[in-house]
């Protein structure tokens, strides 16, 4: 074993303080090292946090885009389909118009499927069925006449026609009327209404029937 010697304690100790101070420099040393880490570690957390909440309301932006994209794009298809809703409505008011106005400038007419209506509903008539026809002074109004009786004497009805005075009130329409109490008066009018032949009843002063079964006077158109 070494003897101590100043010299040696003087050695020792001068080893001593020295790692000592080595020790304290290493503890120092680690422990600004561990702040740093720290300090870094939390720097790069908030990074990463304002990435994530940067992306995060990114993300919610472009949720909300999509969702005002879809939204004008509902909004433009409702505004096409009310587009073609006007459009097909006023196609179909202009359709209407266009019949309503051929209905009045085309002449009446028969068809085949209206005097078979009327042969049908008037078989059953206890012969003679008797009917008188008054016709105005109108082209037209002579033509719808001569029409409804040839339909009338082809299902087997007595028609006579008659021309009224060209000073006669002008009427429009069918007017209709009928003898009391005749079921063959009752028959025509089912007649008409089967064949859609709309009239209505005539004045007082030209619905006497006298010995027809019943009196029709075809108005203007």
């Amino acid at each position: 074993m070494v003897a101590d010697t100043p010299a040696s304690a003087e050695f020792w100790l001068s080893l001593s303080n020295m790692v000592l101070v080595a020790g304290l420099i290493a503890t120092g040393l680690g422990a600004y090292g561990s702040l740093r880490m720290n300090a870094a570690r939390a720097r790069f957390a908030e990074i990463e946090a304002g990435r994530t909440a940067l992306e995060t309301q990114k993300a919610k932006t472009q949720a909300a885009e999509a969702a005002a994209q879809a939204e004008r794009w509902k909004l433009d298809s409702l505004t096409a389909q009310e587009r073609l809703i006007a459009t097909e409505r006023r196609l179909e008011e202009e359709r209407a118009e266009r019949e309503r106005r051929d209905a009045l400038e085309a002449p009446r007419r028969l068809n085949a499927d209206q005097r078979a209506l009327i042969a049908h509903t008037l078989q059953s008539a206890a012969p003679p069925l008797k009917v008188r026809i008054f016709l105005f002074d109108d082209a037209e109004a002579q033509g719808f006449g001569a029409a409804i009786a040839e339909a009338l004497r082809a299902a087997g009805a007595e028609v006579r026609t008659e021309h009224l005075s060209p000073g006669a009130k002008v009427l429009q329409g069918l007017r209709l009327a009928l003898k009391p109490e005749s079921a063959n008066a009752a028959l025509l009018r089912q007649a008409f209404r089967a064949a859609k032949i709309k009239t209505s009843a005539a004045a007082a002063t030209t619905a006497e029937p006298g010995e027809a079964d019943a009196t029709l006077i075809v108005g203007v158109r």
